[in-house]
C-alpha cells in the first residue's frame, strides 16, 4: 500500500521563488512514485500572486498532487514573527484533524518539512495520540542549535540532509543516529534531464541574445548588498568579450544595477529581472555556454547552504562554476565542474575566461554534471526515502 504524503511549507506557491519551486518540485516526486500527495501551504496575500487554477502551469508539472491552502489571513508585509504564530495556529488546527483521520485509517503516512516550526504541532499530537502507521521527517538544508531544533531532532524518524556537512554535524554536533539519516541534495526533476526542444541559437533568438557571442548566465536570487552579485560583476568587468545574464531581482533592484551598468559603460551585462514562469528561466540555463553559481559567506551560512539551482544547471548539459565551499559535498567536484576559490572576484574571471576558451574541456564537464544530476531525481530519491521509511 503507497503511503499518503504530506509535505508542509511555509512558503505560498502562488509566488514562484526559489524556495516555492522546490516545494512543487517535492510534491511532484512523491506524486510519481505512486503516492497520495498533498502540499500543505499558507494562503498568502501577495501582490501578483498567481491564481491558483495557474500554478501547476507556470512551474510546468501535471496537476498530479493536491495543494491545501491553510487559509492563515496572512500578508506578504506582515512582520515576520506574528506571522509564524498564525502559521503555527492553523497547522495546529489542520493537524489535529488530520491526526484523527490517520488514526482511524490504516494507511501508511509520511508527513514531511523543511521548517522545524511546522512539525511541531504534529509530532506533539503523536506523542498524546500514538500511531505506528505515520512517519514525521525533518528535511535539514541547515542546523541550528536551538531547543526547538533539538526537541524536533529527538522526536523524528527519520532526518533527510542536503549534504554531507549535516550529514557530519547531525551524527557529531547533535548525535542523532547515523542510520536515520539519508543524503538527498536538492533533487530535480526527471524531466529536466531531457534536451530541450529547441537548439541553442533557437533558444537565443527567442530570448533576444546574439547567437555566437560567449554567454555567461547567473539565475537565483538578487538583492541590494549582495556579495555574490558584486563578485560576478566585477568578473563581467573584466571579460567584455562575454555576455553575463542575470535572471531574478525586484523592479527596484534591478533599476539600481542598470543604472550603475550605465554609469560603467558595461554593456556586456543583462538583467531580466523576475521571471514569472520557471520555464522561462531554464531557456536560460539551456542558452548558456556557462553556468555560474558564485555565493559568499557574507550571504550565507556557506557551511550548510547547497543552492537548489546547482543539480538544475548539472541537467542542462552545459558547463558549471561555482564557489567551492563545503556544503557542495559530495555533489561537486573538480570531475564534473570548476570550484574557484570563494570571494575572489580575479580567481573568477580566470577561471571563466580559461574555461569559454578550452571547448573540449566546457563538452567534458557539461557531460559529467549531466551524470551527476541523473543519480538525484526527485522520482529516485523519493522511492529511496519511501523504502527506507516502509519497508
Amino acid at each position: 500500500m503507497a503511503p499518503e504524503v504530506y509535505i508542509l511549507t511555509p512558503y505560498d506557491p502562488r509566488r514562484a521563488r526559489t524556495n516555492q519551486i522546490s516545494d512543487m518540485v517535492t510534491a511532484y516526486g512523491y506524486a510519481t512514485v505512486a503516492c497520495k500527495v498533498t502540499l500543505v501551504a499558507p494562503s498568502v496575500y501577495l501582490k501578483g500572486r498567481l491564481q491558483k487554477r495557474a500554478v501547476f502551469e507556470a512551474y510546468g508539472l501535471p496537476e498530479v498532487f493536491q495543494i491545501r491552502y491553510l487559509p492563515v489571513l496572512l500578508l506578504d508585509s506582515m512582520p515576520g514573527r506574528l506571522g509564524k504564530i498564525l502559521l503555527r495556529i492553523a497547522h495546529l488546527v489542520y493537524g489535529f484533524f488530520l491526526m484523527i483521520r490517520i488514526l482511524a485509517s490504516r494507511q501508511p503516512v509520511l508527513i514531511l518539512s523543511k521548517d522545524a516550526l511546522l512539525l511541531s504541532p504534529y509530532l506533539a499530537f503523536r506523542r498524546i495520540l500514538p500511531a505506528k502507521n505515520i512517519r514525521i521527517v525533518y528535511w535539514a538544508h541547515e542546523l541550528l542549535d536551538r531547543p526547538r531544533e533539538r526537541w524536533v531532532l529527538g522526536q523524528i524518524n527519520a532526518c533527510l540532509a542536503t549534504n554531507q556537512a549535516i550529514v557530519d554535524d547531525l551524527k557529531t554536533v547533535f548525535h542523532f543516529p547515523e542510520e536515520r539519516v539519508l543524503l538527498v541534495s536538492n533533487p530535480i526533476r526527471e524531466e529536466l534531464l531531457s534536451f530541450p526542444e529547441l537548439s541553442k541559437p533557437e533558444l537565443r533568438a527567442r530570448l533576444n541574445l546574439p547567437p555566437d557571442r560567449p554567454l555567461i548566465v547567473y539565475t537565483g536570487k538578487i538583492y541590494s548588498g549582495q556579495a555574490e552579485i558584486e563578485h560576478l560583476l566585477s568578473a563581467a568587468g573584466r571579460m567584455p568579450e562575454a555576455l553575463f545574464v542575470f535572471t531574478g531581482g525586484k523592479p527596484e533592484v534591478i533599476a539600481g544595477l542598470n543604472a550603475r551598468c550605465r554609469e560603467t559603460n558595461s554593456s556586456n551585462i543583462v538583467f531580466t529581472g523576475f521571471l514569472d514562469e520557471y520555464k522561462s528561466v531554464r531557456d536560460y540555463q539551456q542558452a548558456a555556454d556557462i553556468l555560474v553559481s558564485y555565493y559568499s559567506a557574507h550571504d550565507h551560512l556557506v557551511r550548510y547552504n547547497f543552492p537548489n539551482k546547482m543539480l538544475e544547471y548539472f541537467s542542462s548539459g552545459n558547463p558549471v562554476a561555482t564557489a567551492d565551499h563545503p556544503a557542495l559535498r559530495p555533489f561537486c567536484h573538480a570531475g564534473n565542474c570548476v570550484l574557484v576559490e570563494p570571494d575572489n572576484p580575479e580567481a573568477l574571471r580566470t577561471a571563466l575566461s580559461d574555461l569559454l576558451h578550452d571547448q573540449p574541456r566546457r563538452k567534458q564537464l557539461g557531460e559529467a554534471g549531466r551524470q551527476t544530476a541523473r543519480d538525484w531525481t526527485t522520482e529516485k530519491v523519493a522511492g529511496r526515502i519511501l523504502g527506507r521509511l516502509f519497508p
